[in-house]
């Protein structure tokens, strides 16, 4: 042994050079959003003017892709402001009636204790560390998550195998995504429960247990011993953790989890088939686990929603899910013992009710959801799901979520790690070097990973969450050609090819890292475009917050921008992109579709709505009345804020304000579209307003012809004249 490295040494050196990436990542991206951060495009500074009693001025911009993270902030902030325990309610979408909040606490927990460790270390304020928290916890999570999980890999298959593993995750840059600096968000922390809750099912053999005595050979015995079985006993805990982690997996997204459970469970009837002459196959493990899981997600229930807040929302952990997670294991574990020859039932009356409330609790949620999906899943309705599946873009395919990017690299990224998992399979397969037991232990990672990734075709937002699996896939089947103390050297040319893409796999994340590092300090620091629209947005509310403030506004936005707004001010907004806020949706939908400007002002004052903000990326009037189209079964047609947007009508309750994009900005393309609405605004203030605005825009020839209206009506009032000197000044400058 002299002169080799300890195996736990090179596990170190491997997570080692996976931090220094992933610092590196972070220090590039956490500079860029404070060179953002930096930019003041206003002529007052922030804090000097006062804002409205419930807004506050925030300057940390993240990106666009961080919606979920910036209400996460949002979440966090009204967490620790009220003092509550938990977050079920807020004031800041669908004004003014608010909106229930059915997101986990235990992320809004873990970025309030990032905060307040934030906090003693700095002696801030926790409410001002909320936003720091968000941009560093992912990479930070990330490492530490990434050791644990090689722990345990090291528990099953040794230190070689966990180093290859938390190589292969870490440097999987669709996963790394997930947990990148400012994107704080729940589908990392999901992702990662599930793939940890597969691995407690292989730690705990499969299904399989060691037995004291064989009355038989079996004609996979000899692989089964080679495997290193668990005792009953051990198994067993090994699947009460599963259950644990899949229920935290539930708690944190059901949406996520129920498919990885379905799959889970199809791959343990695959294996109990492929183990049903085994003497070591021990069905009553899967009974085990789903009751762990049952009683862990009623947990996880209970502490989220008891004592005021227990409904009937199937759209998030319910313990309907918890009941058909226990009965659809005794169906499992019933027919993996049937596999093995043992009846399906026994003949009394007792058992068959027994088997039928496991069926129907099974069934139970799917006919719930089919019956009344208006009452007990929103999800299904009609307009959120033209509307997510239309307009959100991690709900697009994969090849549409790709437009405009590298898509070559960006292919090879998704499709390497599964290709490598399925060569290799073939390849051990052909070969005849993969036992039963191999092949079972296989089947529960694969199904889950081969359906996530389905899924992920058909919606990118699954991608992340299915490589967590193929990941872990890879590493069993490294797992499978070495022992737990020595590299593994491959002999023929297959294997040479799977090594070397697994090392191509590997190397894809340092080099996407050092060419963004390269790149960034090539453009002394600039700017992403893709950054400044959020700028803009930051820029925009904020004067709008200092305008008056004894007022705290309603803006009527985009729903991406809406959230915008709404982390860069807390302002009041109608629509967000949240299944929670369908009637928020459906009611931004309604105005946009009012046909006249009357209409439009009742509809504008019932919701208590101050401004009109429209960005030119997120303008979104037409699809929002598309959207009421399809809901009310009437074609949109000629709509009021269309007209208003073209300047084809100006009714005396609308106030135009003028917002300069800062040209050095390179969106010569873009605009933004600001309204106010003044409901007791006056003809004369109307009219000063428009010229006002025209004046600022630079078209001082329709500035003119408006003045000269109004002084027609109004000729001794010294501003209109004031005004109209001014423009007939810059007419001839501009000819």
């Amino acid at each position: 042994m002299k002169g080799k490295i300890p195996p736990v040494i090179f596990f170190a050196c491997c997570l080692g050079i996976l931090a220094f990436f992933v610092f590196a990542d972070t220090w590039v991206v956490s500079n860029t959003f404070w060179n953002a951060t930096r930019l003041n495009l206003s002529e007052h500074q922030v804090g000097i003017l006062p804002v409205p009693a419930g807004a506050k001025e925030r300057e940390l911009v993240l990106p666009v892709s961080g919606i979920d993270g910036k209400w996460w902030i949002i979440h966090t902030e009204e967490l620790i402001r009220k003092g509550f325990f938990r977050v079920r309610y807020t004031e800041i979408d669908n004004s003014p009636h608010g909106r229930e909040v059915h997101w986990s606490s235990g992320p809004i927990w873990l970025l309030a204790g990032f905060a307040y460790l934030i906090s003693l270390c700095s002696n801030k304020p926790i409410l001002d560390c909320v936003p720091l928290a968000a941009l560093y916890v992912g990479p930070i999570l990330w490492l530490t998550l990434l050791g644990i999980y090689g722990g345990f890999l090291q528990q099953k298959y040794g230190w070689i195998t966990a180093s290859f593993g938390v190589l292969i995750l870490g440097t999987c840059s669709s996963v790394f995504e997930l947990f990148k600096a400012g994107n704080f968000d729940h589908h990392g922390l999901v992702g990662w429960f599930s793939m940890m809750s597969i691995l407690y099912l292989l730690i705990g053999g499969a299904g399989c247990v060691a037995r004291a005595k064989s009355k038989k050979k079996s004609i996979d015995l000899a692989a089964v011993q080679e495997a290193v079985l668990p005792t009953e006993k051990q198994a067993r805990r090994w699947f009460i953790a599963s259950g644990v982690f899949g229920a935290a997996a539930l708690w944190i997204s059901a949406a996520t989890e129920i498919p990885v459970l379905v799959g889970v469970a199809i791959g343990g009837l695959a294996g109990g088939w492929l183990l049903r002459k085994s003497e070591t196959l021990e069905p009553s493990l899967w009974l085990t686990w789903g009751r762990s899981g049952c009683i862990a997600s009623l947990c996880f229930y209970l502490l989220e929603y008891f004592p005021n807040h227990m409904g009937w929302r199937l759209e998030v952990n319910h313990p309907l899910y918890s009941m058909a997670w226990l009965g659809g294991a005794e169906i499992l574990s019933r027919t993996i013992s049937w596999f093995s020859g043992k009846p399906f039932f026994n003949k009394n009356p007792f058992d068959l009710a027994r088997l039928c409330a496991c069926l129907v609790f099974v069934l139970l949620p799917i006919l719930l959801i089919l019956w009344k999906a208006h009452e007990f899943f929103w999800v299904a309705d009609r307009f959120l799901l033209a509307l997510h599946n239309e307009h959100i873009g991690e709900f697009q395919h994969l090849l549409k979520a790709l437009e405009g990017r590298a898509i070559g690299i960006l292919l090879f990224m998704t499709f390497i790690v599964p290709f490598i998992v399925l060569l290799r399979i073939g390849f051990l397969f052909v070969q005849q070097r993969l036992s039963v037991f191999s092949l079972a232990s296989i089947a529960i990672v694969l199904f889950p990973a081969a359906f996530m990734f389905g899924l992920a075709l058909k919606q990118v937002r699954w991608l992340g969450i299915a490589l967590f699996f193929w990941c872990l896939l890879l590493t069993v089947l490294f797992a499978l050609r070495q022992d737990k103390n020595h590299w593994p050297f491959p002999k023929k040319w297959t294997t040479w090819l799977v090594s070397l893409l697994s090392v191509i796999a590997i190397l894809i994340m340092p080099y996407m890292t050092f060419r963004n590092t390269m790149n960034w300090l090539a453009k002394n620091n600039d700017i992403p475009k893709d950054l400044l629209p959020n700028v803009i947005a930051r820029d925009v509310v904020h004067r709008i917050l200092r305008a008056n403030p004894s007022r705290l506004p309603v803006i009527l936005s985009g729903p991406t921008t809406s959230t915008d707004l709404a982390y860069y001010s807390q302002a009041r907004v109608i629509g967000s992109l949240y299944w929670e806020n369908m009637t928020g949706l459906k009611a931004a939908a309604d105005i946009f579709s009012a046909p006249s400007a009357d209409i439009a002002k009742q509809k504008l004052l019932s919701r208590h709505i101050t401004h009109i903000l429209l960005f030119s990326w997120d303008e979104f009037s037409k699809d929002y009345a598309a959207l009421n189209g399809m809901e009310t079964g009437t074609p949109s047609g000629d709509i009021f804020v269309s007209r208003l947007l073209k300047d084809e009508e100006m009714p005396q309750w609308v106030r135009p304000l003028f917002y300069p994009i800062p040209p050095n900005f390179e969106l010569e393309e873009e605009s933004v579209s600001l309204f106010e609405i003044v409901p007791d605004q006056t003809r004369l203030d109307s009219l000063i307003a428009q010229a006002i605005y025209r004046l600022d825009a630079g078209q001082s020839q329709s500035a003119v012809r408006i003045l000269q209206t109004a002084l027609t009506e109004y000729p001794e009032n010294t501003l209109l004249n004031q005004l109209l000197h001014k423009a007939m000044d810059i007419v001839p400058q501009k000819q």
